[in-house]
């Protein structure tokens, strides 16, 4: 019998020892894993409140918007996207600047109503009149017109005197303007006239 035989190599205490790392690898690893698991539905939880809250938000300010185009006919600059108005009379109102994007206005009746500026992707007018309704300056990308009336109505860019005017009116915000006559001068006021000086002489003194 050997010397060796009688101690042993010492394979089993490796193996051991290499059985009980692996063993705390693996169990740090499913901590960290059930960790990372509890934390992301944690996490979807907060952004699916977060969501929730913003889209209720948003369809609390649609509601509000839409009784306000209801009663006072107009809602310029208002966010109304994905608005449903299939049917209603919004004959002549104005939704200048308005977010659109996504309503519906299938059937309704809008002859005469202000869109200018206003954003209009993906919007509906399925069947719906809009005769002499003004489109100008509007981004209607994607929006659709099947079976609408549209004799008269205004597509396209602003006009090109409306385009100068607004300009001219930014330059001159800084200006100075005086009212005469009722009306609005936009030129500087002129100063009086000036006088030449005449030179006097001292007085001789004795």
């Amino acid at each position: 019998m050997t010397t060796q035989s009688l101690l042993g190599n010492g394979n089993g205490k490796r193996k051991n020892k290499v059985s009980a790392a692996t063993k705390f690898l693996y169990t740090s690893k499913a901590l960290i894993c059930s960790s990372t698991i509890v934390l992301c539905f944690f996490c979807s939880i907060i952004l699916v409140t977060a969501e929730t809250k913003t889209n209720e938000n948003s369809i609390d300010a649609v509601k509000e918007n839409i009784q306000k185009l209801i009663g006072k006919r107009e809602c310029r600059g208002c966010y109304l996207e994905g608005a449903i108005l299939n049917g209603l009379n919004l004959k002549e109102v104005d939704l200048s600047n308005a977010n659109l994007n996504f309503a519906r206005f299938n059937l309704a009746t809008l002859r005469g109503a202000n869109l200018r500026k206003s954003s209009l992707l993906g919007t509906s007018f399925n069947g719906a009149d809009v005769s002499e309704a003004d489109f100008r300056g509007a981004d209607t990308t994607g929006a659709s017109f099947l079976g609408a009336y549209t004799l008269n109505a205004l597509f396209g860019d602003l006009p090109e005197e409306e385009i100068s005017a607004t300009k001219t009116t930014l330059q001159n915000n800084g200006e100075n303007s005086a009212e005469q006559d009722g009306r609005i001068i936009s030129e500087p006021i002129s100063g009086p006239e000036r006088k030449e000086l005449e030179f006097i002489s001292p007085a001789v003194v004795d």
